[in-house]
């Protein structure tokens, strides 16, 4: 045991990683997969059987676990609710009929969800993805990537995501700076998309719409006015907010991400009402399997997390490069690398690394310059979220379509690789 002990802290964590996906690989629950590593992970840091379960109890109440867990269930259920009542295909077709090109739906249905910024947001815009592709001979690992890739492709600068703002907080770099800096890692990731998932499937053909649609923008915008809701009242909210901490300089002590939970309230009310959604069909719901493997996966990741803070695990993994005489510009793109694999969350990554990557930067005299090794730390650490095994992205396209994780991972590769090419282009760009 004291010779497991003695084993640095990064290969305890990719140990664990790998222990994780082979019981999963073996048909083992993600969710129960993380649990069961989660306890390796702990014993193997020196926690105790009862430290590590106060811990975990610890982690899943708190107000980050529960805002998470209620915003997932809510997702599920608005996004059943549209699926059940037809409007899910309404959206499809009227957007569809509008752009004149199912193609493009394909990305445009994923990426339209991309700017509500809560958590498992795949799993809203998978059934959408699902309805455009039809019947055509788009296998699940395509329509997989697909969705899971252009969902994320506002992720590196849009100003609702906490990890954002959270990054323009811990730097002290303005947001139009940090907008500006980032805004060319959503066109790499088009170019990455565009070049890697589409081109290869331009012998593939698309179904026209499966009604006839009047081909008006007001048809699309009344169907798809509940996502409109959920992000209109996020950003009525947040500016509300913010507009009295300006001039009261009261901040409210509200749990965070209560500005998404109030735009999904308000939205499965608004679908549940002009659907005239009876109790049949809540039943129905109620009982979807899918609703509890997601909330229980919710629970994993968290649990995870939480012993991920507690052990001092990303603490030690900082320490072992530093020790190894690793160049600055290596650990500040290799750190929230692996802080984003390891979280799957980019608050998780951001939150773990960016104030070691400030340090460090400081440290090297290069505080002048520190806007492109923050967009260095960002675009590094972003990719490693995309590539995260826990990243609930990643895990509710995996189990809506039914396919394995490496098939995907095959088809994600080039894209990521390009965003990271483009991400120190950057860096050197502006140094």
């Amino acid at each position: 045991m004291n010779f497991l002990i003695t084993f640095p802290p990064l290969v305890k964590v990719l140990t664990i990683f790998v222990f994780i996906l082979i019981l999963n690989k073996f048909r083992c629950n993600l969710g129960t997969a993380l649990l069961i590593g989660t306890y390796f992970l702990a014993l193997w840091f020196g926690l105790g059987i009862g430290q590590t379960g106060r811990v975990i109890v610890s982690s899943l109440l708190s107000s980050q676990a529960l805002t998470l867990l209620l915003i997932v269930i809510l997702i599920l259920v608005l996004s059943k609710v549209m699926e059940k009542c037809g409007q899910m295909e309404r959206i499809v077709n009227s957007f569809s009929a509008v752009l004149k090109n199912p193609r493009l739906s394909l990305a445009a249905m994923p990426a339209l969800i991309g700017l509500l910024p809560m958590p498992g947001g795949a799993v809203f815009s998978a059934p959408m993805v699902d309805v455009v592709a039809g019947n055509s001979k788009l296998n699940p690992s395509q329509r997989s990537v697909i969705n899971y890739w252009f969902r994320h492709i506002w992720e590196y600068w849009w100003p609702l995501y906490p990890g954002v703002i959270l990054a323009v907080s811990l730097t002290g770099i303005g947001l139009p700076r940090f907008i500006g800096a980032q805004l060319p890692l959503t066109f790499a990731a088009l170019l990455g998309g565009y070049l890697f998932i589409f081109l290869p499937l331009r012998r593939i053909n698309l179904a026209e719409p499966s009604f006839p649609v009047a081909r008006e923008w007001k048809i699309f915008f009344r169907e798809v006015l509940p996502i409109i809701l959920v992000i209109l009242i996020a950003i009525l909210f947040e500016s509300a907010t913010w507009i009295l901490k300006s001039f009261t300089g009261r901040e409210l002590s509200l749990p965070k991400d209560i500005s998404i939970i109030l735009g999904l309230l308000v939205s499965l009310i608004w679908v549940t009402v002009s659907n005239r959604v009876g109790g049949k069909m809540i039943k129905e719901i109620a009982r979807d399997k899918m609703l509890y493997s997601m909330s229980f996966l919710v629970i994993g990741i968290m649990a995870f997390e939480g012993i991920l803070q507690h052990s001092g695990a990303m603490a030690g993994i900082k320490e072992n490069l530093t020790e190894l005489n690793i160049p600055l510009t290596v650990i500040v793109a290799f750190l929230p690398l692996v802080s984003g694999i390891v979280t799957g969350v980019s608050i998780g990554f951001v939150g773990a690394s960016f104030p070691v990557v400030v340090e460090l930067v400081r440290a090297n005299g290069a505080a002048g310059q520190l806007l492109p090794y923050v967009v260095l730390a960002y675009g590094f650490g972003f990719m490693g979220v995309i590539l995260s095994p826990v990243h609930l992205c990643f895990i509710q396209t995996k189990d809506f379509f039914r396919t394995d994780m490496s098939k995907i991972y095959k088809r994600l590769l080039l894209p990521c690789l390009t965003v990271l090419i483009f991400t120190v282009l950057i860096f050197r760009l502006l140094k």
